[in-house]
């Protein structure tokens, strides 16, 4: 009598841990599926570039993440400001805008597809998220901007 006890006990417990096992496979298979991808529009900042350089940024260059070299999309839109620093004018005795002559601030709009990461977005492999330096790869330049924002064309 003792022995049946302990089989159907057995049977239990084996039947729960694989009741368990199943679930938990069930719940990492759906968070391991890919999202689809998304219309994805972002910006990305460059700062102090020399006036002479700017021209060989242009609309419908490819870009490159020139570390792990990803592809993550392809200018739409260059805007251009004038580079400013806050510096301590000693003058004012206050802190000032200075204006850096010879150089320009640009920001450049780009359009790629990603998907939705726990940390951001994912355009062809590359983790993309507010505030992120990335190291840009064009045809003609090379250089570091920071990703300031980014917007999602959900449904389309």
């Amino acid at each position: 009598m003792n022995n049946i006890f302990i089989r159907r006990t057995d049977k239990i417990i084996s039947l729960i841990l694989l009741l368990s096992l199943f679930l938990l496979s069930m719940s990492v298979g759906v968070s391991a599926r890919p999202s689809e991808d998304t219309p994805l529009t972002y910006k990305i900042k460059l700062h102090m570039i020399r006036d002479d350089i700017a021209p060989h940024i242009r609309r419908g260059d490819s870009i490159i993440e020139a570390v792990g070299k990803y592809n993550i999309g392809v200018i739409t839109d260059i805007r251009y400001e004038k580079c400013t620093a806050e510096v301590f004018s000693h003058k004012e005795n206050k802190n000032v805008l200075s204006e850096y002559e010879g150089f320009c601030d640009i920001t450049l709009t780009v359009s790629a597809s990603g998907s939705r990461g726990e940390r951001g977005y994912s355009v062809n492999g590359y983790s993309l998220r507010l505030g992120k330096e990335l190291c840009l790869r064009l045809p003609d330049f090379y250089g570091v901007g920071k990703c300031v924002s980014i917007t999602a064309s959900e449904g389309t």
